[in-house]
């Protein structure tokens, strides 16, 4: 008999495909669509940071932030790790569009729905991490609480674990 999961929120359902390795099988989801669309809009914004991996790299990047009006010469750039630079405006700029960015998909997307699609996305029925990257995608758009009611597949860690990591 075949295991179909339905989620309560939207009436979506999913399935395992076990001649597929683990690959979920979705049907009737209502959020998903929007949620990649948020997603592309993310991908495509103006940066108000730059990334740079060579000194050619930070002086072009440094000019970049200057000609949108976030540099002025002289003026500190911070490392957020990565390669990735920006000034405290710069910063205070992306931070504010990725909190407005996952307060969107907090209420425009289901998390479960969510859960599912980046279950694929990032292979978790073969990952040796399980669905690590994808419940840390819940704790940071929808935090712990909501991360806790969500019907989990091969979890390796528990919500602690990941958040504190």
């Amino acid at each position: 008999m075949e295991h179909i999961t339905t989620n309560r929120a939207t009436g979506a359902t999913m399935r395992i495909n076990h001649d597929n390795d683990g690959y979920l099988e979705c049907e009737g989801m209502k959020t998903i669509g929007r949620y990649k669309e948020l997603k592309e809009e993310w991908d495509n914004r103006k940066l108000s940071l730059f990334y740079a991996f060579n000194n050619q790299q930070f002086e072009e990047g440094k000019e970049e932030l200057r000609k949108k009006g976030l540099y002025e010469e002289g003026e500190k750039i911070y490392s957020l790790g990565a390669g990735a630079y920006s000034t405290k405006k710069g910063l205070d700029i992306f931070f504010g569009e990725l909190e407005d960015h996952n307060r969107r998909i907090r209420t425009e997307c289901d998390p479960q729905e969510v859960y599912w699609h980046e279950y694929n996305n990032h292979e978790s029925f073969i990952s040796w991490d399980g669905d690590d990257e994808p419940m840390r995608i819940i704790i940071s758009i929808w935090g712990s609480k909501a991360a806790g009611s969500i019907r989990r597949l091969h979890a390796r860690h528990t919500i602690g674990q990941l958040k504190n990591d």
